[in-house]
């Protein structure tokens, strides 16, 4: 440590200030002299001084990935193996580092390698102004007459707790391509008994990585479990196959798609069983000073045994997100979705018909960390309007999230 501090510190001050230690250093030199710098802090442990000197040096020689693959380890050297890898991850995918994409992808792979089980945590705030989830209207008009409607125009306002654990395990196939296989489990706390489940989740996925495309395909399974309540109508075991394909377009513009098909076994519900199909693209663009904005489509399809529960649905949907400042970030979203349903629903002679409208707001604050993790805060007011009254609904739902990986 007497060295550091007599000889490291004050070269590392003069590189970082502008100033110099020999007259006029070739740039060669001072990034040779950054790099010896920050291996022999990082020998010492001082991994502030190392993270000063290989991020000096990387300014220095963006173009050169040695210094970038010292800063990532002195990262995971701190116990920061998240932060290693979204920095491995975002040099992949600079246009200006498409030469050593190769390079980062097999940094990652070992890194995966040496350390395959990734955990992590979640803890979401979810107040509601109707936690039942009630329809909007009182009755229901039938071809019999008119009916009451439970709890009808009566939402309730309710906060819902959920808490998640995660367990995920990387297995590198080659550079950039992995296969992962996760289980995790996650439960929502209510005041009122019958919201309160366990959920149990198994997956298993093939990954790809790249400086221009990434794609995932796996499957899946759930189990959702209202132990509270028993012979609850919402007792769910579903399963089914997913794909993702990202793709950078040019450096301003990517699109995405997303597809799953699902068969969904309502336990205590036969009737509502049944696959759902559901395929989704986003387009994304980056603008000036950090705003993002993004429009999107998809389309639904769900199958049961009782075919007016049956329907078709397509939606739209957009929005972006810019900083306000250094610290915080705005975002501003909404949608529609149109569904059509089969066949005329029960009691009447007419097919459902409902329209989803949503609007949202979200914010995160850099500065605000817990445990290295910043919560995100995310506002949002759905009306559902149908033409069964059973169905027709409002709600405004904000969450408060809280995910960290370790």
């Amino acid at each position: 440590m007497k060295f550091v501090n007599c000889v490291l510190f004050p070269l590392l001050f003069s590189l970082i200030s502008g100033g110099s230690v020999a007259a006029n250093p070739r740039p060669d030199e001072l990034y040779g002299r950054l790099i010896k710098i920050g291996k022999q802090a990082q020998s010492s442990n001082n991994h502030e001084t190392a993270t000063k000197a290989f991020s000096q040096a990387v300014r220095l020689s963006p173009q050169n990935p040695h210094a970038h693959l010292l800063l990532a380890a002195n990262f995971l050297s701190q116990g920061q193996q998240r932060r290693a890898e979204a920095y491995l991850h975002n040099q992949i995918k600079r246009p200006e580092q498409r030469a050593n994409a190769r390079v980062f992808m097999a940094a990652i792979a070992k890194l995966e390698h040496r350390r395959p089980f990734v955990l992590s945590s979640s803890f979401v705030l979810k107040p509601s102004s109707n936690v039942n989830n009630v329809s909007s209207q009182e009755f229901f008009d039938t071809l019999l007459g008119r009916f009451d409607i439970d709890n009808g125009a009566d939402e309730q306002f309710g906060i819902g707790i959920e808490l998640g654990g995660k367990v995920l395990h990387r297995t590198p196939i080659k550079d950039g391509l992995s296969i992962e296989l996760s289980g995790a489990i996650y439960r929502a706390i209510y005041e009122n008994n019958s919201l309160r489940y366990w959920l149990a989740r198994l997956e298993a996925d093939l990954k790809q990585i790249g400086p221009n495309e990434d794609w995932r395909i796996g499957i899946f399974a759930d189990r959702k479990a209202f132990t509270d309540v028993p012979n609850s109508n919402g007792e769910l075991f579903s399963y089914g196959i997913r794909g993702y394909l990202n793709k950078r377009l040019s450096p301003k513009y990517q699109i995405s798609f997303n597809a799953s098909a699902v068969q969904r076994d309502y336990l205590n519900a036969q009737t509502l069983s049944g696959p759902v199909f559901n395929f989704e693209t986003t387009v994304r663009s980056v603008h000036a000073r950090g705003r993002t904005s993004f429009h999107g489509l998809n389309i639904e399809r769900r199958r049961t045994k009782l075919d007016y529960h049956q329907y078709w649905g397509i939606g739209v949907r957009a929005g972006f997100e810019y900083n306000m400042s250094q610290s915080l970030r705005f975002g501003l979203n909404g949608g529609v979705t149109i569904r059509e349903y089969d066949a005329d629903f029960a009691s009447v002679n007419f097919a459902r018909q409902d329209r989803i409208f949503k609007v949202g707001v979200s914010a995160i604050h850099k500065k605000i960390e817990i445990f290295g993790a910043t919560p995100k805060l995310s506002c949002g007011y759905e009306r559902q309007k149908s033409n069964i009254a059973l169905y027709s609904k409002k709600t405004t739902e904000c969450q408060i999230g809280w995910f960290y990986r370790f």
